[in-house]
Formats: C-alpha cells, sequence, structure tokens
C-alpha cells in the first residue's frame, strides 16, 4: 500500500492531485519517471482549475490504461480497460458524491478569490486525504 507516498506528494512536496497519484504509481506501471508529472499537470483543481472531472479520477484512468488498454484496435482489452476505469468511478463517486473537483470541494477554482478563502481554510488537507483515499482505491481496483 503506498498511499502515503501519494498523499506525501501531494501534501508535503505540493503536486496537484493527478500529479501526486502518477509519481506515486506510474514508474511501476512502465511510464517513463520523467514525463510523470508533466502528464498530469493540466488536470489539477479539476482541468486547471475549472472544477471539472478530478486530476485524481484521470491519474487513475491513465495508469489503468498504461495496465489494462488495448495496444491493437482487436486485441479483446477494451472490456477489460472499460470495467476496471468504471469501477474505480464508481468507487470514487461513492466515496466523494461526486466526480468533479467543484462537486467535491464545494469551490469555484476558477474564482480566484474563493480559491484563495478555500485554501486559507484548509481545502487542501481536504484533498490530500482524497489523493491518499484514491490511491487506496486505485490499488484495489488495478490489482483485482
Amino acid at each position: 500500500m503506498r498511499e502515503q507516498e501519494a498523499f506525501n506528494n501531494f501534501q508535503n512536496k505540493n503536486f496537484n492531485c493527478c500529479e501526486s497519484l502518477l509519481l506515486t504509481y506510474g514508474a511501476e506501471a512502465g511510464l517513463p519517471e520523467d514525463i510523470l508529472p508533466k502528464l498530469g499537470t493540466g488536470f489539477g483543481g479539476g482541468y486547471a482549475h475549472q472544477g471539472l472531472i478530478c486530476g485524481a479520477l484521470n491519474a487513475a484512468t491513465i495508469l489503468l490504461n498504461v495496465k489494462y488498454g488495448r495496444e491493437q484496435v482487436d486485441d479483446g482489452k477494451i472490456e477489460k480497460n472499460f470495467e476496471k476505469v468504471k469501477e474505480f468511478y464508481k468507487l470514487f463517486k461513492d466515496d466523494f458524491g461526486s466526480l468533479y473537483c467543484k462537486g467535491i470541494t464545494k469551490t469555484n477554482f476558477a474564482d480566484d478569490e474563493k480559491f484563495k478563502e478555500w485554501l486559507a481554510a484548509g481545502g487542501r488537507d481536504e484533498c490530500a486525504e482524497l489523493v491518499k483515499k484514491s490511491a487506496l482505491i486505485y490499488e484495489s481496483v488495478s490489482n483485482s
């Protein structure tokens, strides 16, 4: 279980949610280490602070695609991949109530003032816990 590593990447190293999960699991999945944070940068805050799909979901999808995705159109892997991605999304939504950053944090990150208020109120701590829990969900889905 590497959820604490994901938590530390987010909370102590200040990577975003997507970057944190990719840094934790990407090399193990076979991704080149030098591109891991780059793959996730624009997903932070729900696509560049737009409050859309949570970056942790995007990271899990990328990682599951690497592990279970197809290499050829007709190789039969798409069903297993979709099954894993849907399982992750369902468990994530069950835990956090939404797939959207804005829905989870109850904050509009696109509004600089609201984002600053969220940070000042300890919002980043909330997301650190989300990253940690997302890591556990990813491990469960990935290894089942």
